[in-house]
């Protein structure tokens, strides 16, 4: 065929390699996850004071290490253990994007339109965050959140 290249290895070795590889990182990877000193973490969040659906909590390290994050579903909130953060103080943002119900022109394709989708959380409490918490080792890593839009 023309135009198309094709890569031929005799060696299955190179293939036995990365399928090692890429098994013990896997073994590597399960075997660190019960000790990585993450927790979990459990929660609410009311919006003018009722409970928050189809959203998402961001935990943001304030020293150093991944962020994580998990979806809210009528109001609460579970990140578990395995997806966890480790012990520390973080920064806490909170998303729920909405359609606004109108159509704009599409930021990325030229003559296109897209329908316009917003927070419905105001800014002091997800990209300028006031929220702050702090995750412990041992103890109750519950936390509640009662944000406002007014």
């Amino acid at each position: 065929m023309r135009g198309v290249r094709s890569f031929r290895n005799d060696s299955p070795s190179i293939v036995t390699r990365v399928v090692v590889a890429a098994v013990m990182m896997g073994l590597v990877g399960c075997g660190s996850a019960r000790d990585d000193g993450r927790v979990a973490v459990t929660g609410q969040v009311l919006l003018d004071g009722s409970p928050l659906d189809e959203a998402y909590v961001t935990l943001i390290p304030e020293a150093s290490g991944p962020a994580v994050t998990g979806p809210v579903e009528d109001g609460e909130f579970r990140i578990p253990r395995s997806e966890g953060p480790a012990p520390g103080p973080y920064r806490v943002e909170i998303d729920a994007v909405r359609p606004t119900g109108r159509i704009i022109e599409h930021p990325d394709l030229l003559g296109e339109t897209a329908e316009e989708t917003a927070n419905i959380v105001p800014p002091q409490f997800n990209r300028h965050s006031t929220l702050r918490v702090e995750v412990v080792a041992d103890g109750d890593n519950r936390f509640e959140f009662a944000v406002t839009t007014r």
